[in-house]
């Protein structure tokens, strides 16, 4: 949830409140081999539609904003992400 403080379309003073979805899903998996040898792997997927604030003529205001009056937010090109890893360690027992 974004929130700025900005106006109405009329020129009232306004907190500007953005709902979006925005996405992180992800999981882990760990094994152990017998006594020595542990298997780690990760991997995380993540979506945000970059809302950006925009003033009354629909001109984007850019952050952090100081000047001008925001009084909605338009969607930039939106940000999308996955990556992951694998490991593999040998646990050194006495």
């Amino acid at each position: 949830m974004h929130r700025l403080t900005g106006a109405t379309l009329s020129g009232t003073s306004a907190t500007l409140t953005a709902r979006h979805p925005f996405y992180r899903v992800g999981g882990n998996f760990t094994f152990n081999y017998r006594c020595c040898v542990q298997i780690n792997a990760l991997y995380m997927y993540g979506h945000d539609y970059n809302l950006l604030p925009v003033d009354a003529t629909g001109a984007l205001i850019p952050l952090p904003v100081s000047g001008a009056v925001p009084v909605g937010f338009v969607r930039g090109s939106p940000s999308t992400f996955s990556d992951g890893f694998v490991d593999a360690e040998w646990l050194a027992y006495p």
